[in-house]
């Protein structure tokens, strides 16, 4: 399986180990990504075959899987035009904390942004909120212009 939001690989059992705190844990068919925790519902078999029979990963593709952005996939928040929309398309982060601040700004791949200014700190505007991080922050956001 690959987690809908940080796109770590991890097979169904590690899944059920982070999962272990809830009382409905066998029935409820949905899953738990070890490393960030976000919860999500199990690819039903049948979509599991489609992706084994095109050898693709199941869940959401990362649009930004190399290392290295290119202008295909996306670039870094830090690379971005300052008053253009863009979407999000990845996150290039392991590291919890992280992950947090993002998910609390609701800065989540499928989300449209705008990059208000890049300094002192970068301050972009999602919907009608608007937020204010720094440069290593922004720098893990993989954006795509729309």
């Amino acid at each position: 399986m690959i987690c809908d939001l940080c796109h770590h690989e991890f097979n169904e059992s590690e899944a059920r180990g982070a999962c272990s705190g809830c009382g409905t844990q066998k029935s409820c068919g949905g899953v738990r990504c070890p490393r960030c925790y976000y919860e999500m519902v199990s690819a039903p078999g049948w979509i599991s075959g489609i992706a084994r029979f095109f050898n693709r990963k199941s869940g959401r593709e990362a649009v930004c899987e190399e290392k290295e952005f290119s202008e295909k996939s996306g670039v870094s928040l830090n690379e971005f035009e300052v008053n253009r929309s863009a979407e999000i398309v990845d996150l290039r982060t392991v590291d919890n904390l992280i992950l947090r601040k993002i998910i609390a700004m609701d800065a989540l791949p499928g989300a449209k942004i705008t990059l208000v200014q890049k300094f002192p700190s970068l301050v972009f505007r999602i919907n009608e909120s608007s937020f204010s991080i720094d440069k290593e922050l922004a720098s893990v956001i993989c954006v795509k212009p729309i």
